[in-house]
Formats: structure tokens, sequence, C-alpha cells
């Protein structure tokens, strides 16, 4: 079993639907495209420098994701200063789990892991952090 850890930097989006011209014909939104990439090539960076040689997982794969998001405007001074001090605050509003972590395992196909029917095993949590990303655990074969 081999245990990766990657963080991507960037305020987590959810891959949304496809959407559909006037004439009928479905598309990706173009900033659906460009997150997958970027977690794409963040997660191939990482992966050069710290696991040099690593071949994506060929078998089950297990993930840990922390999907963290910017504090909001309103929020009380308490719990700006929770969040500062690492509490884990957690971020009940849209977008949902669901979407996040199919954007997330969708970019990181032929990356980490052959395809993404590998992960058999995913926990995930919304919180407000001060710095926003997305945080991974991985442990595949």
């Amino acid at each position: 079993m081999t245990k990766l850890c990657l963080e991507i930097r960037g305020i987590p989006k959810a891959k949304q639907s496809f959407k559909y011209t006037k004439n009928g014909k479905k598309y990706r939104p173009k900033e659906v495209t460009e997150e997958q990439n970027s977690i794409r090539s963040q997660a191939a960076a990482q992966l050069k420098q710290s696991y040099p040689g690593f071949k994506p997982f060929t078998g089950p794969v297990a993930m840990q994701v922390v999907f963290r998001f910017p504090p909001l405007r309103g929020m009380s001074k308490r719990i700006r200063e929770q969040i500062s001090n690492n509490g884990l605050v957690p971020k009940t509003t849209k977008p949902d789990r669901g979407n996040l972590i199919k954007l997330l395992e969708d970019a990181l196909e032929g990356v980490v892991y052959l395809n993404d029917s590998q992960v058999w095993k995913s926990t995930e949590m919304k919180i407000y952090g001060d710095t926003p990303g997305i945080s991974i655990i991985m442990e595949g074969e």
C-alpha cells in the first residue's frame, strides 16, 4: 500500500452538469475544464517532486479529502479566530460534497489512478480555512 499526500491550491469548485446551447447541443462550461486542468497539473507536479517515479495506482484506492473555503465576510470574530487556530468550522452551504468530489476524482484520473472507478472508499469534509484549497490523503496499490 502506498500513501500519498497532495495539496491543491485555490477555492474548491464543483463539477456542474452539462449545459445546452439554443440548438440543444450539450457542452461542459469552460470553468469546469479549467479547474480540472489546474488540479491535474498541480497533482502531477507534486507527484513528480515528492514521489519520483510514481506510476498511477492500478488497484483499489481510498481517499480522505478536506475542501477548505475562505471565511465569509460576515463571520464573527470568534468564528474567525477559531478558523485561524485550525478549528473545524463546517461549511453547510453549496457547493455540495458530491459535485466537489466528482470534479476532483475526474481531474486525478490518469495522474494518480487509471480510472476513478478504482476509488472504493472516500471521506470528505467541507470547512472554512485561512488558506483555501483541497487536502488529499490517498492510499492505493
